[in-house]
């Protein structure tokens, strides 16, 4: 990346910024702007090898990220899927109180509250996927559209194609036949 401020204070803030290397003038500027700027050389010395070490570290995390994600991928899906019922809470302005799937099933049992029948605990989840229809999926009673809250006794057990069809509807009894 080759700006016309590169060799100036704004240029290397910019590479900063960005993330990417520093090119050899805003290097040199940087060098320079230190000497002047920071007269105790200890000093100096600490802030460039906390800048190396800055830049290995960011490496680092993503290698070690990355690993970790692959290892827990179901414990980060449950920590993403809780963020995103938190934000989602607090975006419809609704609350929201912390549940797990496990709670869920022990609490309310491994069948569908829409239409009784039991769910496939191995299947996918994710809408689309093949087996999908019969997946576990967690349904609001009161849905968070119409002001109901996210915690554990608004919540029950369904399949994916029964929460998909009831979408954003309080259940009546044609969803209970």
């Amino acid at each position: 990346m080759q700006t016309d401020k590169c060799g100036t204070y704004a240029g290397w803030n910019l590479h900063r910024k960005n993330s990417t290397d520093y090119c050899q003038e805003c290097r040199s500027f940087k060098l320079e702007y230190d000497k002047q700027y920071r007269k105790n050389p200890e000093k100096l010395a600490r802030i460039q090898e906390r800048d190396r070490m800055r830049v290995r570290n960011k490496e680092e995390r993503k290698r070690t990220n990355k690993s970790y994600r692959e290892r827990n991928i179901e414990e980060v899906r449950a920590r993403t899927r809780a963020f995103n019922n938190k934000r989602r809470a607090w975006m419809l302005n609704t609350t929201c109180g912390p549940y797990t799937e496990e709670e869920v099933l022990s609490l309310y049992g491994t069948l569908c509250h829409i239409c009784n029948e039991k769910i496939d605990l191995g299947a996918k989840r994710s809408t689309g996927a093949e087996g999908w229809e019969k997946g576990l999926h967690i349904d609001h009673l009161i849905p968070m559209s119409k002001g109901g809250p996210d915690t554990l006794d608004n919540v029950r057990p369904s399949h994916g194609l029964c929460n998909t069809k009831k979408n954003a509807k309080l259940i009546t009894q044609q969803y209970a036949n």
